[in-house]
């Protein structure tokens, strides 16, 4: 996934690599349609598309609370960019959920260090 070229113009290093890990993970999020019904069935039936879109976007996300998590700093940009996004906008991404931190992300990063 980070073979997607992303250039950011941005003075700040903070704003510039939070806004390329959520840049990412948005894009691994369109891949799988916002983990939509179809996108969850399509898992269930083991389309290797799906479970790849998937695996990716497990990846992006682990990546991005990484990035978020490094700082207050970084997570109060997260804050700014969040409050940035029209309403119907932040209400789809959710990007507010990557302050959280989650048990499910350690299980998997437990399983991908195995690899």
């Amino acid at each position: 996934m980070n073979d997607i070229p992303f250039v950011t113009f941005t003075s700040d290093p903070i704003e510039g690599e939070v806004s390329q890990a959520l840049s990412l993970y948005k894009i691994a999020l369109i891949k799988t349609n916002y983990r939509n019904f179809w996108h969850r069935l399509l898992c269930k039936l083991r389309d290797k598309e799906s479970l790849e879109n998937e695996r990716i976007l497990v990846k992006q996300e682990i990546r991005c609370r990484d990035v978020i998590n490094q700082s207050d700093a970084h997570r109060k940009m997260l804050k700014t960019l969040i409050s940035q996004q029209p309403s119907d906008i932040r209400q789809r991404d959710q990007f507010s959920r990557l302050l959280e931190h989650s048990s499910s992300n350690a299980l998997y990063r437990e399983r991908s260090d195995d690899k």
